[in-house]
């Protein structure tokens, strides 16, 4: 792997929560688990990774990391393009590098509607946008 490859196109950083499995559902209908997307599930905890891989069908690598730990986050930014997090508002520091640019997304309504904000931060193109989603869960 050269400087600019990386292992990872995507990240779901926070794949246990309600919009990460909403997502990894997403990710596995449209784009499937052995195509071009390259892409994995990270949270703190594998057996929960584990179950929500089973659940949604995401057959990718798991990547246990704790956001607490700034050596956990700053590794995952360093294996992926893309970081997606859906760990919650406080942790977009964490996760953000100049190398990577990271979607925070977090669920603003309802037990069965999932509306989520999307910030998109990276050194060159900062943008916000908002976007929502119906889950079936």
């Amino acid at each position: 792997m050269t400087a600019k490859e990386k292992q990872y196109d995507i990240v779901v950083f926070g794949a246990t929560s309600f919009v990460g499995q909403i997502l990894c559902r997403y990710l596995v209908e449209r784009h499937g688990t052995s195509g071009q997307l390259r892409w994995a599930i990270a949270g703190r905890n594998r057996d929960k990774l584990e179950r929500v891989a089973v659940a949604t069908g995401a057959d990718v690598p798991q990547v246990v990391v704790d956001a607490d730990d700034a050596a956990g986050p700053a590794a995952m930014c360093a294996d992926t393009r893309l970081v997606i997090s859906t760990v919650g508002p406080d942790v977009g520091a964490a996760v953000r590098s100049d190398a990577v640019s990271t979607i925070s997304l977090t669920c603003s309504d309802g037990p069965r509607a999932a509306s989520f904000t999307v910030q998109r931060t990276s050194s060159a193109t900062p943008s916000r946008c908002a976007a929502s989603s119906t889950s079936s869960m």
